[in-house]
């Protein structure tokens, strides 16, 4: 039984689920789209236009997402925004199959970018009937897309994840592909084309891997010495945005750990997108940050072919001095309001 490796098919073999799957959607005409993905690619079309636009403009790391309201897409179409909070994971791959047909060029913007690049449709804005504190989800929320509001007591650093492992049979070569979660990693337990039971090796080359960060919440302005606190998955460009003592709002799909030893399970939370509401400056005030920023668009806009500074240049170049993401952007929109630097679609240049 040869194993191939394309398509989409999930198969069982010796007890063990492997996934074959590509790593990016085919791009198909805008009729060949299953009804819930041409659902959203109207929506993007209709009303996220702009914010499309600027992700083709700025595509690159750290700005490989659009955000879609989820309450605006409630408004636009309430049935299909009530499955994406109920069965997330599968209508957010709708909704991203979406973007790649209505903008290939996104895609192609992708495929250049290197093997890892991401390109991602984030969930924001849930309602407040779908928003709690940290400590108040529930068994019933399990799979469900929710909003936590908490205050981040401990990150810990980006790493490579695998969300989907591609390993090689040393016997015959096959590689099997099995879509990861958090966790132990999953392998084969046979191989589908020699029906050996391995052995395995881990191909990093040919597995689809992701930045990943593990982030630490426990309720805002709590007073017990022992309160609750949930652990929030971050993968790619949503890494490195919280810090501690921030005060943050993550919205996620609420689940269990796949591996458990115990009765009382193990959670986590996905996360889908996040706002910092309050962050704890480090490293410079807002002051200085402004000032430095300036300076160094000022000292690098005449630099190239092309007048002015990539804003993710900018975000880049601070990130190493160890400053968060979020607000060094925060910073950027600031000075652009006060017209101190001028946003000229993806570029910065100082105002004279």
């Amino acid at each position: 039984m040869r194993q191939e490796t394309a398509g989409g098919t999930g198969h069982r073999c010796g007890g063990c689920q492997f996934v074959l799957s590509p790593k990016h959607y085919d791009q198909t005409d805008e009729g060949e789209l299953p009804p819930n993905a041409q659902r959203f690619r109207e929506f993007l079309a209709q009303e996220m236009g702009e914010a499309v636009d600027s992700l083709a403009d700025e595509y690159g790391p750290g700005r490989c997402s659009v955000r879609l309201d989820w309450a605006a897409f409630s408004d636009f179409d309430r049935g299909l925004a009530e499955q994406l909070r109920e069965d997330p994971r599968q209508q957010r791959v709708l909704a991203e199959q979406a973007l790649v047909n209505l903008r290939p060029d996104l895609e192609r913007q992708r495929r250049h970018a290197g093997r890892h690049a991401r390109l991602n449709v984030r969930i924001r804005n849930l309602p407040t009937e779908h928003t709690y504190r940290v400590g108040k989800q529930r068994t019933r929320h399990l799979g469900h897309l929710i909003a936590l509001t908490g205050t981040v007591i401990e990150t810990e650093g980006v790493v490579p994840f695998a969300s989907e492992a591609a390993w090689e049979c040393q016997r015959c070569g096959t590689m099997t592909r099995m879509k990861q979660s958090a966790g132990k990693m999953i392998e084969p337990s046979i191989c589908g084309a020699c029906e050996n039971q391995g052995p395995f090796v881990f191909n990093e080359r040919e597995s689809d891997l992701v930045d990943f960060q593990e982030v630490v919440l426990i309720p805002q302005d709590t007073e017990l010495d022992s309160p609750p606190a949930v652990t929030v998955f971050a993968k790619d460009d949503l890494c490195d945005r919280m810090g501690v003592d921030d005060r943050v709002t993550v919205v996620g799909v609420f689940d269990t750990l796949p591996k458990q030893n115990e009765t009382k399970l193990k959670t986590y939370v996905e996360a889908f997108d996040l706002d910092v509401d309050e962050y704890q400056e480090v490293g410079a005030d807002s002051a200085e940050l402004s000032d430095r920023i300036v300076a160094f668009v000022e000292e690098h806009m005449d630099e190239g072919s092309d007048w002015g500074v990539h804003r993710e240049t900018v975000v880049t170049e601070f990130r190493k001095k160890g400053l968060r993401e979020e607000e060094v952007r925060d910073t950027i929109e600031t000075l652009s309001r006060e017209s101190r630097v001028d946003a000229v679609s993806s570029k910065l240049v100082v105002m004279g």
